[in-house]
C-alpha cells in the first residue's frame, strides 16, 4: 500500500506538471503552413526514419521557409482543409 500512496504521490508532483506543460507547448505551436516571421509558405521536410516515426506519433511535422530560410516545428495539417471564414465588414465611424 505505501508504494502505491508514493507513486500517486510522484505522479501528482511531477506527472501531472510535465503533461500539462508538454499539452501546453503542443498547443502553441503554430498549425498553418506559413511563416511566423515572413508570411510566406513553408515547405514540409522528411526527417530521418526514426525521427519521422516520432514525429508523426506526436502529430508534429518539420516545416522549412524558403524566404528567411527558417527551420521550425509545427503541428501536422489536418487532412481536410478548414473551411474559408468570410472577414466582417468594419464600419467606418462617422465625422461631423
Amino acid at each position: 500500500m505505501m508504494l502505491i500512496e508514493l507513486a500517486l504521490f510522484f505522479f501528482v508532483l511531477l506527472g501531472s506538471k510535465l503533461l500539462l506543460g508538454g499539452m501546453v507547448v503542443y498547443l502553441l505551436l503554430p498549425r498553418d503552413p506559413r511563416c511566423v516571421i515572413c508570411d510566406a509558405e513553408m515547405l514540409p521536410l522528411k526527417a530521418a526514419h526514426g525521427t519521422n516515426r516520432l514525429l508523426r506519433f506526436c502529430g508534429l511535422q518539420r516545416r522549412w521557409c524558403m524566404e528567411c530560410r527558417r527551420c521550425t516545428l509545427g503541428r501536422r495539417l489536418p487532412l481536410r482543409p478548414a473551411p474559408v471564414r468570410q472577414a466582417v465588414p468594419v464600419m467606418q465611424p462617422r465625422i461631423r
